[in-house]
């Protein structure tokens, strides 16, 4: 039972992160954003990031009392080896995404990367959990209440489906 319960929470929360990396604005439009500020992720170095994923691949299994009971070292070891090795080839956001993947392969409900989303990365205001094989949205802000219960079939044109396999959450409820 918790089993499922868990895979549902974290179904729903990289569903809201997928949803958060597809969400689209024109550049400029948000008038309420402060452009003396940058996004801190911006100003990241590719050896700054290197040096911060050496760093969780080192001390995270020290720190997790059993970081290998779903996700082989192996496997983790060389999907850290293939972010760094795509490093320039990322924007800080999608960095952040990738390492939210690995962590979430870990497949525990403790570990998790909290992406800390800046002013200039958009959210969609949705809260979602599966329920008999669909995809529901269970809380948002209050000017958006009439979308709580409603299923959430895509994004952008995309089936959840797809987007779910994109992400490497093929478990579907």
């Amino acid at each position: 039972m918790f089993k499922r319960i868990k895979r549902k929470i974290y179904i729903g929360i990289f569903l809201l992160l997928i949803l958060v990396l597809t969400a689209c604005d024109t550049p400029g439009a948000n008038s309420n954003i402060d452009e003396g500020k940058s996004n801190i992720v911006d100003n990241i170095t590719n050896q700054q990031w290197l040096e911060d994923i050496d760093y969780l691949q080192k001390e995270l299994p020290k720190k997790h009392k059993n970081i290998y009971h779903t996700l082989k070292k192996e496997d983790f070891n060389k999907e850290i080896s293939d972010l760094k090795n795509r490093i320039s080839e990322l924007e800080g956001y999608e960095i952040k995404y990738e390492l939210s993947k690995i962590i979430a392969n870990i497949g525990d409900a403790h570990t998790f990367l909290d992406p800390g989303f800046t002013q200039n990365e958009k959210l969609y205001p949705l809260i979602t959990a599966w329920y008999g094989g669909e995809l529901r949205v269970i809380g948002t802000h209050k000017k958006y209440k009439n979308f709580i219960g409603k299923e959430l079939i895509g994004i952008n044109n995309i089936p959840i489906e797809d987007i779910m396999k994109k992400s490497k959450l093929t478990n579907l409820p």
